[in-house]
């Protein structure tokens, strides 16, 4: 199963998500389990839909606490590596939003 793939596939069940516009990142993560994951992504957004099976995580969160613009990010456990896959839409004013969301996560598991 190719990872990337795979949060794409998550990711495009919602309503104008752009392929060319997801941001990817993976992260080592040694003593993270599922459980610890999901609780970490619900106490801090809204997670959308999980699959225990494959280890995946949809959640919509925002790019900081006091952030008012919101994302998507379809999130992956695999083998000790986290996959990352974010989107948001953006306005007229380019705010990164998805790279800010990748971010947070990443701070989130260290």
């Amino acid at each position: 199963m190719e990872a990337k793939r795979y949060l794409l596939n998550l990711l495009a069940q919602f309503p104008n998500v752009k392929e060319s516009k997801i941001q990817y990142s993976k992260i080592p993560v040694d003593t993270l389990s599922f459980v610890k994951l999901c609780r970490l992504l619900s106490e801090n957004g809204r997670v959308l839909e999980t699959d225990e099976t494959a280890h995946s995580v949809i959640v919509a969160l925002s790019a900081s606490p006091t952030s008012m613009n919101e994302g998507v990010a379809a999130v992956l456990l695999l083998d000790k590596t986290l996959y990352l896959a974010a989107y948001a839409k953006e306005g007229l004013f380019k705010q990164h939003t998805a790279e800010k969301i990748i971010q947070r996560i990443t701070e989130l598991v260290n």
